[in-house]
């Protein structure tokens, strides 16, 4: 097709891809998680700390996940996955962290920016069973608590015994 116009190929210049004047290639998709509950260890890792896991486009070997301005040792795994490993005092209290990511060795690349999320403890809740007719029949609760509702049924006593101060 180039040989039947009289005008030449466009020629692609070298040099960096821009998305638009002032834009960059490099952008934040996701964090995974994006939140945990209060002292979770998520994606637990051998050495017992959680992962996190930084998705997003342009990632370079040179980039470094910091936690609230600590920086944390970053592994790359892809220009889309970067992961590091989050100390368990990063999340022993409840708020929202500025996850960012510096480009080391180019200063002049500004700094993505992602949020997560450090949930307070799952309240337990305690229900009463309703009861079974039986006179002599121990009363029960069923406990639920954790971020899956893990479930514990517990029986008093049917000793006269027991005091409850409530």
């Amino acid at each position: 097709m180039a040989a039947c116009r009289e005008e030449s190929v466009p020629r692609i210049p070298d040099g960096r891809i821009v998305l638009r004047e002032g834009g960059s290639a490099r952008s934040v998709l996701a964090l995974a998680p994006s939140e945990c509950r209060v002292g979770e260890v998520f994606r637990r890792q051998p050495n017992g700390q959680a992962e996190l896991v930084v998705l997003g486009t342009g990632l370079t070997r040179g980039d470094a996940v910091s936690w609230n301005g600590r920086r944390l040792k970053t592994n790359f795994a892809s220009s889309r996955a970067l992961s590091v490993d989050v100390p368990p005092e990063l999340v022993a209290s409840p708020g929202e962290v500025d996850v960012t990511v510096d480009d080391l060795l180019d200063p002049m690349r500004p700094k993505l920016h992602a949020r997560f999320y450090v949930r307070p403890p799952a309240q337990a809740r305690v229900r009463p069973r309703r009861s079974t007719g039986r006179d002599d029949a121990p009363p029960r609760a069923t406990l639920r608590a954790g971020p899956f509702g893990q479930t514990l049924e517990v029986a008093r006593p049917a000793s006269r015994d027991f005091h409850d101060p409530g």
